[in-house]
């Protein structure tokens, strides 16, 4: 997958993504791991209009909760192109 704007604001690319990453994610969701969850979008995001760096996991501890859904949002919507 190339990169592509999710949504105007919010860049997301699956390009360094490898299967043990999205297993992982998986994995992290299944066990309600936040920062499991937090460490994948931290490596797919590439872009936001919030606070703080999209590549540090620990940023995504610091959004909103609308902020965060809508980072899962544009992820969401990313990878079903």
């Amino acid at each position: 997958m190339t990169e592509t704007t999710a949504t105007p604001e919010i860049i997301v690319s699956f390009e360094d993504v490898r299967m043990k990453d999205f297993r992982a994610y998986w994995q992290a969701v299944a066990r309600n791991d936040w920062q499991g969850q937090d460490a994948f979008f931290a490596k797919v995001v590439k872009q936001w209009p919030f606070a703080g760096d999209p590549s540090n996991a620990g940023a995504y501890g610091e959004l909103s909760v609308e902020e965060y859904f809508t980072v899962q949002r544009a992820i969401r919507v990313q990878s079903t192109q």
